[in-house]
């Protein structure tokens, strides 16, 4: 697996790729400091992982998230921020971002944040979870209702999904195909009225359904 790390600081790629080693991940490890070198390595090298700091020396990271989610629709993009503000996490995570780390999150945590990323799973930093979910108390009720019309199936799937398991693991754990998980993610993103696996969660965790 081929992974980027967009980031102006150089101690945090520094960082981030020991973290990434630790994991012993075949593949090459690529570093970028601004907008600029993003673009160029996407274009000139084949990414599976883009790192992404939110807010690079040219400004906010939103647009750069976007190009690369429709550019290279197969590449996993986890956003790296320093901020705790909800409003970024839910408009990244609207773009289709498939993690947002907190910079003060713990070399253990990182860890296995990345590992779950690499396996195909969501992460949300605990601390962002618990700010959204208090921001969120007056739409619990109407979220509640999507979920209970989702079967026993589905809601077995989302519990895994919840876990940061990737379809292949899920099909595993449940003596199914990978074909048939892909169908009821489908049908869950569209019972829950939510663009991807991310956003799920995210409903989820915010219900607390699954506690």
């Amino acid at each position: 697996m081929n992974i980027l790390i967009a980031d102006d600081h150089e101690l945090i790629r520094e960082g981030i790729r020991h973290s990434l080693l630790e994991l012993n991940q075949e593949g090459e490890i690529f570093e970028a400091e601004d907008e600029r070198q993003v673009q160029t390595i996407l274009q000139s090298k084949s990414v599976d992982l883009l790192l992404l700091d939110l807010v690079l020396p040219d400004g906010k990271s939103f647009s750069l998230l976007e190009m690369a989610i429709k550019t290279y629709p197969e590449m996993k993009v986890a956003m790296l921020t320093a901020s705790e503000d909800i409003h970024d996490v839910r408009k990244c995570m609207d773009l289709g971002a498939s993690a947002f780390i907190t910079k003060t999150s713990g070399r253990g945590n990182l860890v296995k944040a990345l590992r779950l990323i690499i396996s195909g799973g969501v992460y949300i930093s605990p601390e962002l979870i618990e700010k959204i979910n208090q921001s969120q108390s007056d739409t619990v009720s109407a979220d509640d209702e999507k979920l209970n019309t989702l079967t026993n199936r589905q809601r077995e799937v989302l519990g895994l999904v919840c876990k940061g398991s990737s379809n292949k693991e899920i099909a595993h754990l449940l003596g199914l195909s990978d074909n048939t998980v892909k169908i009821h993610v489908t049908a869950i993103l569209k019972s829950l009225n939510v663009r991807n696996r991310t956003q799920a969660v995210l409903l989820a965790n915010n219900t607390r359904f699954f506690e």
